[in-house]
């Protein structure tokens, strides 16, 4: 009565077979799984090795690219300064010729000036100081004395004669009036004689 059933234990069986060869089946499956994620690891591991290297190769590189960039920015900066430096002294050096140039002018304009206010101021004088009442003698004036008519002469000579004889000192008195007339030309002729005018020496007369 406590028996096993042949068809119950055959169906356990089964059952029990079905569930092995389900599990083996998995366990198969799990293994190539297994299989299959280990090579991919297995490649990961390999790409995370040259990925460390290209990370490592992208460093360097960076860092030499930078180092280099960095020298050739100082030297760009080197020639940019040493140049600025070169045209400021240039402009600075040009600027100083200017003003020495510009104060040199000045100082000959205001030579210049002064020279000719002493020129003008020593033509001013001299036109001053010239007689007022100096006047030439007119052509005709001249002329009518050379053409005096011979009857004038005649009367003055008559004239001469009928005027009683005068002493030596009164005859001497025209003589002395002629001297003196010819001493004021002379004193004026030397006053205002030859004068010297030009840039090349200073108003003045010879004396």
């Amino acid at each position: 009565a406590f028996g096993y059933r042949t068809d119950e234990v055959d169906d356990y069986l089964q059952e029990v077979s079905a569930a092995v060869d389900k599990l083996q089946n998995e366990k198969i499956q799990m293994e190539r799984k297994l299989e299959v994620l280990a090579e991919k690891i297995e490649e990961y591991r390999a790409d995370e090795d040259s990925m460390r290297a290209a990370i490592l190769d992208a460093r360097k590189l960076g860092s030499s690219i930078v180092k280099d960039a960095q020298q050739q920015a100082d030297g760009i900066i080197a020639d940019a300064n040493a140049q600025s430096a070169k045209v400021i002294d240039s402009i600075q050096m040009r600027a100083e010729r200017e003003k020495m140039n510009l104060s040199r002018l000045q100082k000959e304009v205001a030579t210049f000036k002064n020279q000719l206010l002493a020129l003008y101021k020593n033509h001013l004088e001299l036109i001053s100081s010239l007689p007022e009442n100096t006047k030439a003698e007119s052509p005709a004036s001249s002329v009518q004395k050379e053409e005096m008519p011979v009857e004038q002469e005649a009367v003055s000579t008559a004239s001469a004669e009928e005027t009683p004889a005068v002493s030596e000192e009164t005859a001497s008195k025209p003589e002395e009036a002629a001297a003196a007339e010819e001493s004021i030309a002379e004193e004026r002729e030397s006053r205002f004689g030859p004068l010297k005018f030009g840039a090349g020496y200073d108003l003045k007369r010879d004396r």
